[in-house]
């Protein structure tokens, strides 16, 4: 029967990713017809990812027979798949003799990189998570069902602008857009990229996929690199890059695209990284960031999703979602926050190195009289909460002290460009009928019906974060003396400010 509704669920596992699709035929959408799993683990100390699991355990426990019908394992890092083997020990695999537990049938397996990467835990106790999964596989078909893309390998033909799946679940279809990239043969500019650490190799090999139903598409990214997006460019637009292009004036390989999982978690450390393809510092970072706006505007999505948590990696960060952002497919904001009603916005949270941004405030002297000044944004290094009214979502959603909302009414609104601090109308705990505060981290609905409909949902956390963090928001709220601005003052020089009535135009630091 053909497939009249697709949720995809990209659940807040903390650093790490777990994107869990639902299909459901017309007669029942309350328990799926067929499921598709991509990634599933974390690096976090936190239990998000458990929590997650026992989720999509409790769905599939619902099916006739819990099938998942395509895992895909976009690469072998830890913080994707390391809870796969916790979700199917839930279940006996086929022809297993555990009475106590049902039975769990995986159709297929299509993983990046190399096999024998997937081995975790202890020396002398590991386990092959491709390994152990295939167990799930009927023995007949188990050799055939496990797979792993040729380098380099993609579903789209260019010459023919046409896409063969390779997979087909009841009018899901699943396409290969970038399998098992290899460096040696993305042509950016003619030149052949420099040798690079073995962890951005890991992440280069990402399995960039699409689902697509009902002429909707979501895209999955993996742990995708510069080079990643520099070869689903070269694929989608066969050309090397050129700067004097707008690659949004281009056909459109991917059009009617929902939503995109960020590469790299968000990434910006890796997504701008294309392995000293010049020696020139400039010419690099520029070559750089154009192949970042071109993957962005191939892509054409409506909205993008950031799977992350405070960690040494710092994802998600805000150059790539800046990039993102300015390359979103305009349309009305999918989600509300009901603490911030009638506003149009929601929140998520983004690490910003100190200085990215330019900022011009007004500001009182001591004299009461209103001058204007420009300061660069933020002044310290850190995650930050902001505001948004575009179609941006991470499950690293809302970072706050929860005992003490009050100091933390001031937050900036994104997109840069048009970006604002403006108060935020934050629920306090002794306001009487008052909504409650946002959850930390949040999981993500994106359902399409079978008429090409969207929409975003939440899903609410049965776990709570070990340590909330503080959200970071610039003190300008506190009335204090300053000497007047004068114009021997040395630009490095920082004045105090006695109160803001605006803050506007952020901009990024060329």
């Amino acid at each position: 029967m053909a497939a009249d509704l697709v949720v995809c669920t990209v659940y807040d596992v903390g650093q790490g990713a777990c994107n869990f699709f639902e299909i459901y035929d017309s007669t029942d959408h309350t328990k799926p017809a067929h499921t598709m799993l991509i990634d599933c683990g974390t690096a976090a100390k936190t239990s998000a990812c458990n929590d997650a699991v026992d989720k999509i355990v409790k769905i599939l426990k619902t099916m006739v027979s819990p099938t998942i019908d395509t895992l895909i394992l976009t690469h072998s890092d830890k913080d994707h798949i390391s809870h796969i083997v916790r979700l199917i020990e839930h279940f006996n695999p086929p022809g297993g003799n555990n009475s106590d537990l049902p039975t769990l049938n995986i159709n297929r397996i299509y993983f990046g990189g190399d096999r024998n990467n997937y081995s975790l835990g202890r020396r002398g106790k590991k386990k092959n998570v491709v390994n152990k999964a295939s167990k799930y596989i009927n023995k007949l078909t188990r050799e055939a069902s496990v797979k792993s893309p040729g380098p380099d390998q993609t579903g789209y033909d260019a010459s023919k602008k046409t896409w063969d799946p390779f997979h087909d679940i009841d009018g899901v279809k699943l396409y290969l857009l970038a399998g098992n990239t290899q460096k040696s043969n993305v042509t950016i500019l003619a030149e052949a990229p420099k040798d690079a650490a073995g962890g951005y190799l890991k992440n280069m090999v990402s399995l960039v996929v699409i689902v697509e139903f009902s002429g909707v598409k979501i895209v999955g990214t993996g742990d995708g690199t510069g080079l990643t997006m520099a070869r689903c460019n070269q694929v989608l637009s066969p050309s090397p890059i050129d700067s004097s292009l707008d690659y949004s004036l281009l056909d459109e390989p991917l059009k009617n695209v929902f939503m995109v999982t960020l590469p790299h978690h968000g990434s910006s450390l890796t997504s701008f990284e294309l392995l000293g393809l010049s020696d020139d510092k400039n010419s690099a970072k520029k070559l750089a960031k154009k192949n970042v706006v071109n993957f962005a505007q191939n892509m054409s999505t409506e909205t993008i999703t950031a799977s992350a948590y405070k960690y040494e990696h710092h994802h998600p960060g805000t150059k790539l979602i800046q990039c993102f952002s300015e390359n979103l497919k305009q349309t009305a904001a999918y989600y509300e926050d009901p603490c911030l009603a009638k506003t149009g916005r929601h929140f998520y949270t983004v690490y910003i190195p100190s200085g990215t941004y330019n900022a011009t405030i007004n500001q009182q002297d001591e004299n009461a009289m209103d001058i204007e000044k420009l300061i660069k944004w933020p002044n310290s290094v850190n995650y930050f909460t902001v505001q948004t009214p575009n179609n941006i979502f991470t499950t690293m959603y809302f970072l706050v002290d929860r005992q003490n909302t009050s100091s933390y009414d001031w937050c900036a609104v994104f997109p840069a460009g048009t970006g604002s601090l403006s108060r935020a109308p934050l629920a306090k705990a002794n306001v009487e009928n008052a909504p409650p505060l946002p959850q930390s981290g949040m999981t993500w609905k994106f359902s399409i019906d079978g008429k090409g409909g969207k929409t975003v949902s939440t899903v609410p956390n049965n776990f709570s974060r070990l340590s909330p963090l503080p959200i970071q928001t610039p003190a300008f709220n506190a009335p204090v003396k300053m000497k007047p601005v004068t114009s021997s003052m040395r630009p490095s020089a920082k004045p105090r400010l006695s109160s803001i009535s605006t803050f506007r135009g952020l901009t990024l630091v060329p």
